[in-house]
């Protein structure tokens, strides 16, 4: 469980008191609430001037915004990607096989990322985040730019992964209803915000 416990989110002039628990959070709300400064914070981000926020160990964090040099070809993304985090590249491509997952890495895996269309630069970003060994993953808008078919196999992909005790905190502008069927728990980031 991750306690969050009087954050003061200074840059929206509001407090944050709540309890995260383990398994799929979906955190809904208006453009520019406040969620991913809310994401910020919790994964370490953003720094809380006071010990407000436990529990948030053992975590990766897909920010909404992906930007990355578009010259770097996809094998050396994901290899650059698991060199930050300390471990063998190789564990994405057993991966990719274990969950199934019906990208064809080997016919892209040499192309520039700025070649690749904007849903499969997204899909290789969030491919990486989630073949990556954690506790929690914070995914701020994970499907932008994906399309329907692949959105409801990334989703499908995350609820295999909580049958492996991984926990999510997501976020999204568009109301998946398939998303919303699995998720355990809704919060309404307008509800649990306190202005100062």
């Amino acid at each position: 469980m991750i306690t969050i416990n009087k954050l003061k989110i200074k840059e929206i002039n509001t407090f944050v008191t709540l309890n995260i628990y383990e398994g799929i959070t979906y955190i809904s709300g208006k453009n520019g609430s406040g969620k991913t400064l809310f994401l910020d914070y919790i994964s370490k981000i953003r720094k809380a001037k006071t010990k407000n926020i436990s529990g948030n160990t053992n975590m990766i964090y897909m920010r909404q915004n992906f930007s990355f040099y578009n010259r770097i070809r996809v094998k050396e993304f994901i290899k650059f990607v698991y060199n930050l985090c300390e471990e063998n590249y190789i564990n994405f491509y057993s991966f990719l096989k274990r969950h199934h997952i019906s990208i064809d890495i080997e016919k892209i895996k040499n192309t520039k990322m700025g070649m690749l269309s904007g849903g499969e630069r997204k899909l290789i970003y969030i491919l990486t985040i989630l073949s990556l060994q954690r506790d929690w993953y914070i995914l701020d808008e994970p499907f932008v730019n994906i399309d329907k078919e692949t959105k409801k196999e990334i989703i499908n992909l995350i609820l295999q992964l909580k049958k492996e005790n991984r926990n999510f905190i997501l976020t999204n502008h568009d109301d998946l209803p398939y998303l919303l069927e699995h998720v355990d728990y809704v919060i309404n980031f307008e509800e649990v915000k306190v202005h100062f």
